[in-house]
């Protein structure tokens, strides 16, 4: 895929966006309080973003978020990487 899903819903609905989009292989980004962020694993098969209502600033994870959100964005490879190692990891849950 060449998109990425950026899951907020921490109910059914965005589990199941999240289920789909990993069987699509699409790299997700998901709050790391959601209720299946056990299934992205950072930097591989998504990425793992501060709570929804959450300040993100540079003394956190925010700097690493928006370097993170950069590169998946704009690199292509690591972003088809990601999608597919997603696909697998999704089809072994």
């Amino acid at each position: 895929g060449e998109d990425v899903l950026w899951v907020v819903d921490g109910g059914d609905a965005g589990t199941l966006a999240l289920l789909d989009a990993m069987h699509r292989a699409t790299p997700v980004v998901v709050p790391s309080k959601h209720q299946q962020a056990d299934l992205v694993l950072p930097g591989v098969t998504g990425l793992h973003a501060p709570p929804v209502g959450h300040q993100v600033s540079p003394m956190d994870d925010g700097a690493q978020l928006l370097s993170d959100l950069a590169r998946v964005l704009g690199d292509a490879e690591w972003r088809r990487g990601m999608g597919a190692a997603a696909q697998r990891h999704v089809h072994r849950v």
